[in-house]
């Protein structure tokens, strides 16, 4: 998919590198490069990743073609016509191991004593970022349900640049796969946290996440089922039953205006 030069995070990405010169041939390629950070905030440049490849495929007389599919730009390979001197590879980026900054890829490429050097600056993007991630502040503040009071103020502090890295290593410490930057953890609990704002934020402004509803959703996800009743002495009426985990939550609304409290704790059926 076309991101404009950028790379989406969480997706595989590769390179397409197209070379011109009457020596080339069809002799596999020598690769080195190495992905570096631009200076970013108050981080210095660093290299997040490196490789090299001694064999690696060319493609002869490719290119590629700007189409469309279902909508959305993307590429595909086409053929060159005609006597010429191009030719291609396609290098994998391992785009997992890529923060979400701007960074500058360096490559040297080497096919018997033709040798080629490319610096090219791109980001990592992510479309589909939760909205509630968006915002340092908030993102800090939605993590009320899973730290203590202590913890939390300690996070909430500093500059937005201490309180982003903050951010990061609370997630780092919790992502299930340290070794790819896309935290399935973080990305499921935000999503989590988005719903909440849509579904149960109140007219006074986005608090659904505080809610009593909010909170059991954001902590176990959606239930399994649920049962609504409208009791004349209690009001409205709201269970929800999670089936795998053996527990069911009972919500409450006695002022039938739409401030669901929550009936006792998690309870085993």
């Amino acid at each position: 998919v076309n991101f404009g030069g950028s790379v989406a995070l969480g997706k595989d990405a590769s390179l397409f590198l197209q070379l011109h010169g009457k020596d080339l041939t069809r002799a596999p390629m020598r690769v080195e490069y190495s992905v570096m950070t631009e200076k970013f905030l108050f981080q210095e440049p660093q290299i997040v990743f490196s490789d090299t490849i001694e064999r690696l495929a060319v493609l002869p007389k490719s290119d590629l073609a700007l189409q469309k599919k279902n909508e959305l730009p993307v590429y595909t390979f086409a053929t060159l016509s005609g006597d010429s001197h191009t030719v291609a590879v396609l290098i994998p980026l391992r785009a997992e191991k890529l923060p979400l900054r701007p960074l500058k890829l360096s490559l040297k490429i080497t096919q018997g004593t033709s040798t080629a050097t490319v610096e090219h600056a791109f980001r990592m993007i992510w479309p589909e970022m939760p909205a509630s991630l968006r915002d340092i502040a908030f993102a800090l503040e939605a993590l009320r349900h899973i730290t203590r009071e202590e913890e939390l103020d300690s996070l909430k502090s500093g500059t937005r640049e201490t309180r982003l890295s903050h951010l990061e290593e609370f997630w780092k410490k919790k992502d299930p796969t340290p070794d790819t930057e896309y935290n399935d953890m973080m990305v499921e609990y935000y999503r989590r946290v988005d719903h909440t704002m849509r579904t149960f934020s109140s007219m006074r402004g986005f608090d659904g996440y505080k809610t009593d509803r909010g909170r059991i959703y954001i902590l176990h996800g959606p239930p399994s089922r649920t049962e609504r009743t409208l009791d004349p002495s209690q009001g409205y009426q709201e269970v929800w039953i999670y089936e795998g985990k053996n527990k069911k939550f009972k919500f409450v609304d006695r002022s039938k205006s739409g401030n669901y409290t929550l009936v006792g704790d998690a309870r085993s059926r």
